[in-house]
């Protein structure tokens, strides 16, 4: 602890998210993951929960030629291995690099989802993924990947926390 890591040209300390990195006006959130090959950072995409219960964290990891895209099975708690790596990294970090606006530990999905009727978000809970489907974190992976999530056999709903901000699309107006 203590040391700092520059990512996408800004210093932060070690064991936590780094500022999200910018692409055409959008984010992708980036966290530290022990393990992570480069400078120990991998860029998230989204999580994803199949029928059978596997989990998968979709990212991109830093590789000689630049950032990778790399595919992760949960294989404990908070390890997840790919074809070439095991990384160390909890959910409970995910949550906070992609969802810093979203107080992970509470219960008030309302907030987070103001157009669902408060009988359903009061019955679920914000974290870990309950059945299957996706939890999406960066807008270029919302883009390029999104229909393909929604129409696998047996994919669940796929949700973009805070989409219409992240996407800058004005949005609000039209829930109200």
């Amino acid at each position: 602890r203590g040391r700092t890591a520059a990512v996408a040209g800004d210093e932060v300390a070690s064991g936590g998210a780094a500022p999200p990195e910018e692409f055409d006006g959008w984010t992708s959130p980036v966290v530290e993951a022990q393990g992570a090959p480069g400078s120990g950072y991998i860029r998230l995409g989204a999580l994803e929960r199949i029928a059978d219960g596997a989990e998968w964290l979709h990212a991109q990891v830093e590789a000689p030629g630049g950032w990778q895209p790399a595919l992760f099975l949960r294989s404990g708690p908070d390890s997840w291995r790919s074809t070439d790596s095991i990384i160390h990294l909890s959910l409970a970090s995910i949550a906070a690099a992609a969802l810093p606006h979203l107080d992970v530990k509470q219960s008030n999905l309302h907030a987070a989802a103001p157009a669902w009727p408060c009988d359903l978000t009061d019955e679920l809970d914000r974290w870990p993924l309950k059945g299957p489907g996706a939890v999406v974190f960066d807008p270029q992976f919302f883009m390029q990947r999104a229909a393909a999530l929604v129409t696998r056999p047996g994919a669940g709903p796929v949700l973009f926390p805070g989409a219409s901000s992240r996407l800058k699309l004005n949005t609000d107006s039209l829930i109200k």
